[in-house]
C-alpha cells in the first residue's frame, strides 16, 4: 500500500508467518524502505500460498514489528 509508514528499528525483514506466528525459514529479504508502496519477489523455495500473514520482522531481535493479513 502506499500508505505503508515503518517508523524504524534494527534489521527490518520480510517474512511469513501462519495463525500470528512468523516462521523464520521463510525470511527472504530486508524491508526496501521505511515507507510507501513495495514489491518483493518471494523465493520459489516459499510457498506463500501456504501463510495467511506477511510480516516486518526485526532478525536482530526476533520480534515481529508489524504484520498484515494475506488476503
Amino acid at each position: 500500500s502506499k500508505d505503508f509508514f515503518f517508523d524504524g528499528a534494527p534489521d527490518p525483514r520480510i517474512g511469513f508467518g501462519k495463525d500470528g506466528k512468523f516462521v523464520d525459514l521463510t525470511d527472504f529479504e530486508p524491508l526496501q524502505k521505511n515507507e510507501g508502496a513495495q514489491t518483493y519477489i518471494v523465493p520459489a523455495s516459499i510457498d506463500a500460498s501456504e501463510f495467511d500473514t506477511i510480516f516486518v520482522w526485526c532478525r536482530k531481535f526476533s520480534v515481529p514489528l508489524g504484520s498484515a493479513a494475506i488476503n
